[in-house]
């Protein structure tokens, strides 16, 4: 059995502490999420340089999940080009870091009551056609969760999604 943590569910002061301290709980494999994990880290910090710094940091520890938790299916065009950009970012890393996916959720369209509506799906698959290409190129593979709350919250809205977007880094 190989077994796992969320990296900001870890107390401990940097990275590194995070895995030695799962490590020392037979724990292999790590969610990270830089925003929370990394104190002060924030968007236009991820580089070349900081992702080969990071991956020694890991050590042997393994990146199951880069946390790139946006709202897929945000409708304030502002905010939202902000996060895609954001999510760019981290898939342009990732491939140093090697994850196995870089992770989100697909968030609240409007407010909660529009989630099953067909315009917070049609937005929802808009932002990941705009996200897959750069997937594509790094050969980086992109993990969606379901949560009941958000707009993706059905195995049967998930598979429909999967099939719109029909794209093997997802």
């Amino acid at each position: 059995m190989k077994k796992g943590i969320r990296g900001h569910d870890v107390s401990a002061n940097g990275i590194r502490e995070i895995c030695k301290k799962c490590e020392r709980s037979g724990i292999e494999y790590l969610q990270l999420v830089l925003e929370k994990s990394v104190e002060n880290f924030s968007y236009g910090e991820f580089s070349e340089k900081y992702a080969k710094s990071l991956k020694k940091e890991l050590g042997n520890m393994k990146l199951a999940i880069l946390g790139s938790y946006i709202n897929i299916a945000n409708a304030d065009d502002d905010v939202h080009f902000h996060d895609i950009a954001r999510f760019k970012e981290k898939i342009k890393y990732a491939s140093i870091l090697n994850p196995i996916a870089v992770g989100t959720e697909t968030g609240i369209y409007k407010d909660e009551s529009m989630n099953d509506t067909e315009e917070a799906y049609e937005r929802v698959l808009e932002t990941f056609k705009a996200i897959i290409p750069e997937a594509e190129k790094y050969n980086v593979n992109i993990g969606i969760e379901g949560v009941k709350i958000f707009v993706i919250n059905t195995p049967q809205k998930m598979k429909r999604l999967l099939d719109d977007i029909a794209s093997n880094n997802i």
